[in-house]
């Protein structure tokens, strides 16, 4: 749903965890390093962090209304990860990155109901990123629109392969091209 103007958008335990697993993905390959110490584990309703879970529990389904703390503030870098990720996926509710969540990327492939502790490798949460951008334009596109589908399976056509070297121009391009208007 869309929020009033200037209202702060509302962000549950569920949407905050797929925002931070899509932050993960994004950094991881923008920069080959982790963004979050902890491990990301393949729960029911997707990827989680168990250390943010225990933070944020008490809220339940209910929005989060408080932060323990001041956080410092993010490094650059950081803050451009996350503003990326509040461009594309801000605005879809927690129902909606859960679906994306289990669609694309590693959980699907990992998880198995009733096992606990499953671990997403982070190496293929890093090398989903692309995929969770091109999911998150198809997912914006509107059925009538196919020159713009034609678009975007075309640069799906010219995804690099593990074997070639990282671009980081490519990278940007894609971003660009997927970013909302």
């Amino acid at each position: 749903h869309e929020q009033a103007r200037g209202e702060r958008p509302s962000i549950t335990i569920m949407k905050l965890q797929k925002l931070v697993y899509l932050a993960e993905s994004g950094f991881g390959a923008l920069y080959g390093e982790d963004l979050v110490v902890d491990p990301f584990q393949a729960w029911d309703h997707g990827p989680a962090v168990k250390p943010l879970y225990g933070l944020y529990k008490s809220f339940g389904r209910e929005p989060i209304t408080s932060v323990n703390g001041c956080p410092e503030p993010a490094p650059e870098d950081v803050s451009e990860v996350l503003e990326t990720v509040w461009d594309h996926f801000g605005h879809l509710s927690a129902a909606d990155l859960r679906r994306l969540t289990h669609d694309v990327g590693p959980y699907d492939r990992h998880y198995r109901k009733g096992v606990q502790d499953i671990l997403l490798p982070k190496p293929e949460i890093h090398g989903s990123w692309v995929s969770f951008l091109v999911e998150a334009g198809k997912r914006r596109l509107s059925v009538s629109d196919r020159s713009a589908l034609k678009a975007l399976d075309a640069q799906l056509a010219k995804v690099t392969t593990p074997d070639e070297p990282f671009s980081t121009a490519q990278l940007m391009a894609d971003h660009r091209l997927f970013s909302p208007a």
